[in-house]
């Protein structure tokens, strides 16, 4: 992630909805909090558990209001729950 410059990741369910984010700092704190390898732990252990996400059509005070609860968290989606994006203001 780090040579990359990704500092998360969406985990969407079967159906390709958006369920959750996991970010950088998630990975870090799950496998110092368990004691255990990246390989050992799944993702479902680390991700958000609380997902915040605005749409295209919202204007920036929304996704800047929902950033005030959950910073670094978000993605942007349509109706559907399909990711379509990430806001970058959210690192």
């Amino acid at each position: 992630m780090w040579e990359n410059d990704c500092g998360c990741v969406p985990v969407v369910d079967r159906a390709a909805r958006l369920i959750a984010m996991l970010t950088d700092r998630d990975i870090c704190m799950a496998a110092y909090t368990r004691g255990g390898t990246l390989k050992d732990i799944r993702v479902s252990a680390a991700m958000s558990s609380e997902l915040f996400a605005c749409r295209p059509d919202d204007d920036l005070l929304v996704a800047q209001k929902m950033m005030a609860r959950a910073p670094g968290s978000q993605a942007t989606s349509e109706r559907r729950h399909r990711q379509t994006g990430r806001n970058p203001l959210a690192q």
